[in-house]
């Protein structure tokens, strides 16, 4: 194996997507796939982060909202969105976003402190954010993955319990952090649309692999709890 030359810096895939017009980058290490918007069922009781559920390849995905973390205007779900497939550990979910618009390679000395950037102040600052890359136009908030989904999950657990601690509410099993998986019963049918696209770590510029995947119905979500 030949060995790295002197000075060079070892480069990271992030993928660059939208949401309400403001551009961020997450590790493809956190995003693994695009997919199409499809339907999905909803849960019971559960909080706004949590929209709902469908299935993908037998398995069955959360879908959530991750405008409050973002610090971006909410909004629901709509059938020309885009899906952003995030994994970290046992945890996997589905986020909705406006577009991917590219894979691309980023050195670690391209990554600014968003803390020294004049433009976020302590007003604006968002703590999943650990960095800025880019320039003008082109500018991307670089997103803490492994911090963001730890607090989709902890924001998603404290809301469940909160619905369902209240009077008249049915019980339903709630994980916690570092537990078994997080169940919410359903009934309805998600049907699966055909296509994802993989992002494949390493590939050259929005470069992505179509997979099909099978039809199936969503009889339950299911939230692994994950770590940081």
């Amino acid at each position: 194996m030949a060995e790295p030359q002197a000075g060079t810096a070892p480069r990271s895939d992030f993928c660059i997507f939208l949401r309400d017009g403001r551009r961020f980058a997450l590790s493809t290490a956190i995003a693994k796939e695009v997919l199409e918007a499809r339907p999905f069922t909803p849960v019971p009781y559960a909080p706004p982060e949590l929209l709902g559920a469908f299935n993908l390849r037998g398995e069955v995905i959360p879908l959530v909202n991750l405008d409050r973390f973002l610090a971006v205007a909410e909004r629901p779900a709509s059938r020309g969105d885009t899906l952003l497939l995030l994994c970290h550990g046992d945890l996997t979910l589905a986020a909705v976003v406006d577009q991917v618009v590219i894979i691309k390679h980023v050195s670690p000395w391209e990554i600014r402190r968003a803390k020294l950037d004049p433009k976020f102040d302590s007003t604006t600052r968002n703590p999943f954010v650990r960095g800025l890359v880019g320039r003008d136009d082109e500018q991307s908030m670089v997103l803490d993955g492994e911090r963001l989904l730890a607090g989709v999950v902890e924001q998603i657990a404290t809301g469940l319990r909160s619905e369902i601690g209240a009077p008249g509410m049915p019980a339903v099993p709630v994980a916690h952090p570092g537990g078994s998986a997080t169940r919410a019963a359903t009934t309805e049918t998600a049907p699966q649309p055909p296509q994802a696209r993989t992002i494949a770590e390493g590939a050259s510029d929005g470069e992505a692999a179509d997979e099909a995947g099978p039809a199936g119905t969503a009889s339950e979500v299911e939230l692994l709890a994950g770590g940081r």
